[in-house]
């Protein structure tokens, strides 16, 4: 189900923005894959909600799960399709979820992620250059003693060409990618 205009009294409720939406916001899946880890996908559906991108939709693939993750995705009825997987295989679950996308640009997070309120508007945003095929972003792991950085700059390629980019003044090839 799509989430439209998620946060009340904010500037994407507006008429002229809501008018303009399907040039500015092209409808994203927003695909979530979980097997008994509902205590940190409830913290990512919580900070989904808050997104500033008005157009996506939410699909979330349970996998054979032990815990209260189908309880706590049913107070979410309304907003998320839930979908199956059979097996704990990821691989398998990120089909299913993306067989199952409508939007013109899919998008995986995983369960125990917590995304910024910006962070479809930026992953968008990448996607208004013609040659670009995918984008990423930085991924931090956070504790309050040892922030790590996990991936901060790096490229692939639409051939799945890999380049790392941590090098000063290294910068992707052709103006592709993202930094």
């Amino acid at each position: 189900m799509t989430i439209a205009n998620p946060l009340p009294n904010s500037v994407a409720s507006s008429s002229a923005l809501a008018e303009a939406g399907a040039q500015m916001w092209p409808p994203v899946s927003v695909v979530v894959n979980t097997v008994d880890r509902a205590d940190s996908l409830a913290v990512l559906l919580a900070a989904l909600e808050q997104q500033a991108y008005p157009n996506f939709e939410l699909i979330v693939v349970v996998g054979p799960t032990e815990d209260h993750t189908l309880h706590l995705l049913g107070a979410y009825a309304d907003r998320v399709r839930v979908l199956r997987c059979g097996r704990a295989n990821l691989g398998e679950s990120r089909n299913i979820g993306l067989q199952a996308a409508r939007g013109e640009i899919v998008a995986f997070i995983d369960d125990d992620a917590v995304p910024c309120r910006t962070w479809l508007a930026q992953l968008v945003a990448a996607f208004t250059h013609p040659q670009m095929a995918a984008v990423g972003g930085s991924v931090h792991m956070v504790y309050p003693d040892a922030p790590v950085l996990q991936h901060r700059l790096g490229i692939v390629s639409d051939l799945g060409e890999q380049q790392n980019v941590r090098s000063p003044g290294m910068l992707p090839p052709g103006g592709r990618g993202i930094l």
